[in-house]
């Protein structure tokens, strides 16, 4: 399937582009981009420090970080862009970690290194390159040429065509705190980054609590006690053998002062294997406020944590809202979380974790109190899957309750659209390769209803064409292509289907989405992100457009034009879907987080913020395929989902957000199942511990059998 390139990507791409076939600057920044040219034939000896940065597009405004007093602060995401940069623009690829790589290191690191389990080590990393750049005037003095599509070195003159620069930026690896009357900050040689022979001897930082710098060595760590929540600008000097200078400063967010400690903290690691490897993770047991044991446990899954960066802290403060874990825990309730190693690993693998959790979890137990299980997200599809298998397989679960809070039974969604924007982009950015990591994970394939990798184009359709804008008024022609989910979600509902629904525990189902057909405010077809510049040297395009239940939708359209020889464009259809993107459903911000994105030239904007990620219909799993269907109006609607009872709120909501009503629907379905006899009654065939009007529907139809 051929990559189709997108604004979004288009856009900042361009951002730098220079035309060597023309020989000019862009006007708006003078950045130059000499990216599509062999530099094979330079002398490598002439580029002293190694790294010549005109082999890549400037995304972060490089030139802001050289460590003077003018430095700006930066942020993680702008100082993990300068760090891709940096390696992307040395001739030789360095030996430095990859930024996943180095997250894992530092998560890996502060486990070993914390005096308790439920101590967080706020790792603090630093760059310090000398890097070569292209002399503005080297071509027009012409100590610089080119020829066919080659950069060669003008022998004749003995002026180097390259300047040196620096780049010198710091920043945490963990932007935000929970902790913050109690930080701790560390500073280690394993995250000092540097090409500079002449090394640091000491470093002064102040951490924007009112004291002042103070000297930090390597490897020692700074606990700092801040009085106040908010956003922190943290100082970083570096002194070197000649005691000059360098200078840095970053963004550092205190979410809340203090976060309470769960009690005990067990590693998990699954049994049984999915495709030859299990999983692993780690569950927290926060104790009732009336004892000390496992007596009355409430099992928390959390869902997709897509860079696996959640601890107790952040899960703490997302589950909550509204007082809802602390007023479960002033009602005798024990709360158990768990965390997954790797959340976007297969989630067949974590639904294996999940079975040795519960089995760890009712061998603690003290009485014969049964579970009630919470999934959110992902993690309702998680606890259905391990919750059937130890049905199927006769392993007790001892579960009286299963909530699936907005879980994708019936597919995720992410615009396909935006999914066509990432691919194309992702060489120059660290933030899309991440995304595009995120999007290619075992559970974002298993769970998209659409992945934009398998598509296939409809060659027996008719070709659709549009007039191109900027591109010499040529047209842009294709075939449509039909979404399709990834073969893993196809094997994943087949296993699903094959193991039902659990059958022994009460299940009940949330909704973040409308259930009264109420979608975004947007319509099918609609543009979500919009982008366009027009400027001396360069004109840019790019609309991307929600999906639509027409015959042929174009979801995409991009070009460059740079008013040289050379003009992209491309654009991408479809047919056959369904609209999902402004379906009622638990909503995503995804188009606002591509509009956030900085462009050095023009605005990115987003025409509609959010998206349909969680379709009602999918929280619910109704049998039907109409998204807008009137739920609330449907008096049958409880024969059309496998669950005993749903919650849908009026109007969307945020993905997964807790407000007092749902809250409270939460609160009651757990004080109603624990009010109940661990034992079903004669006849309660649905095992909810309540003999309804279901049951004895059921009992009548196997007497008809």
């Amino acid at each position: 399937m051929p990559i189709t390139r997108s604004l979004f990507i288009i856009s900042i791409y361009v951002f730098a582009i220079y035309n060597l076939s023309f020989h000019y600057l862009m006007a708006d920044d003078d950045v130059k981009a000499y990216r599509n040219l062999d530099f094979s034939l330079l002398d490598k000896k002439q580029i002293n420090t190694g790294i010549l940065y005109d082999k890549v597009i400037s995304l972060s405004r490089i030139d802001d970080y050289s460590g003077n007093e003018h430095s700006k602060s930066t942020t993680l995401k702008n100082w993990q862009q300068m760090y891709f940069e940096m390696c992307n623009a040395s001739l030789e690829l360095p030996h430095l970690p990859t930024i996943r790589d180095m997250n894992t290191s530092a998560k890996n690191q502060c486990k070993q290194t914390r005096q308790s389990r439920f101590q967080e080590i706020i790792t603090i990393a630093v760059m310090n390159f000398k890097f070569n750049q292209i002399k503005h005037d080297a071509f027009d003095k012409g100590l610089l040429k080119i020829e066919n599509n080659q950069i060669k070195r003008s022998p004749e003159s003995p002026e180097s065509p390259f300047e040196e620069k620096r780049v010198f930026a710091s920043t945490t690896l963990k932007e935000t705190t929970y902790r913050g009357n109690d930080v701790i900050f560390m500073m280690d040689e394993t995250f000092y980054f540097s090409n500079d022979n002449n090394p640091p001897i000491r470093f002064e930082l102040d951490f924007d609590d009112g004291n002042g710098f103070r000297n930090v060595r390597m490897g020692n760590r700074v606990n700092i006690h801040y009085s106040e929540t908010g956003t922190k600008n943290i100082q970083l000097k570096s002194y070197d053998t000649n005691k000059n200078a360098l200078k840095s400063n970053f963004t550092f967010h205190v979410k809340s002062l203090s976060t309470p400690d769960p009690h005990i903290i067990f590693p998990v690691r699954g049994e049984i294997p999915y495709e030859e490897n299990t999983a692993s993770g780690e569950f927290f047991v926060y104790h009732s406020d009336k004892t000390s044991i496992l007596s009355k446990p409430i099992v928390f899954v959390e869902g997709i944590d897509y860079d696996n960066s959640r601890g107790w802290d952040e899960l703490y403060h997302l589950l909550n809202h509204e007082n809802l874990l602390e007023g479960l825990r002033s009602e005798g309730n024990d709360l158990v979380v768990l965390n997954f190693e790797d959340s976007t690993d297969y989630i067949q693998r974590n639904a294996f974790l999940f079975i040795k959790m519960i089995n760890q979890v009712n061998a603690l137990k003290n009485n014969n109190n049964d579970l009630i299980v919470i999934g959110a997200s992902m993690g309702g599809l998680v606890s259905r899957y391990a919750l059937a298998y130890m049905e199927k397989n006769g392993l007790p679960h001892n579960t009286n309750l299963f909530i699936s809070f907005d879980s994708p039974h019936r597919g995720a969604n992410i615009p396909l659209g935006d999914q066509y924007m990432l691919p194309f982009f992702s060489g120059e950015s660290s933030e899309v390769r991440i995304w595009i990591d995120r999007l290619n994970s075992p559970a974002a394939k298993q769970m998209l209803v659409y992945h934009y990798s398998a598509s296939v184009s409809d060659d027996s359709a008719s070709r659709v064409c549009i007039s191109s804008t900027y591109c010499f008024a040529t047209k842009i022609c294709g075939y449509p292509y039909i979404p399709k989910p990834h073969n893993s979600r196809n094997n994943l509902l087949e296993e699903l289907s094959h193991l039902g629904f659990p059958q022994k525990t009460r299940t009940v189902a949330m909704s973040n989405g409308s259930g009264y057909g109420i979608g975004l405010p947007f319509m099918p077809g609609d543009q979500l992100v919009k982008y366009n510049y027009h400027g001396f040297w360069v004109a840019l395009k790019s609309n991307t457009y929600a999906l639509s239940d027409t015959s042929v939708q174009k979801i995409f359209h991009g070009e460059i034009d740079k008013f040289g020889p050379s003009c992209e464009r491309t654009a991408t259809w479809v047919h056959q879907s369904l609209p999902y993107d402004n379906a009622p459903g638990g909503m995503a911000d995804t188009n606002k987080q591509i509009s956030d994105v900085s462009s050095p030239y023009g605005n990115i904007y987003a025409i509609n913020d959010n998206h349909c990620f969680i379709p009602t219909i999918s929280a619910l799993d109704i049998d039907t395929d109409d998204l807008f269907h009137h739920i609330a109006y449907d008096t049958n609607i409880l024969n059309k989902t496998p669950f005993d009872a749903i919650y849908y709120p009026y109007t969307n909501e945020n993905h997964v957000s807790i407000n007092y009503i749902n809250a409270n629907w939460i609160k009651d379905e757990i004080q109603n199942a624990q009010s109940q006899s661990n034992t079903a009654k004669p006849g309660d065939l649905n095992g909810d511990g309540k003999l309804d009007l279901s049951d004895i529907v059921r009992m009548l139809l196997k007497l008809v059998e």
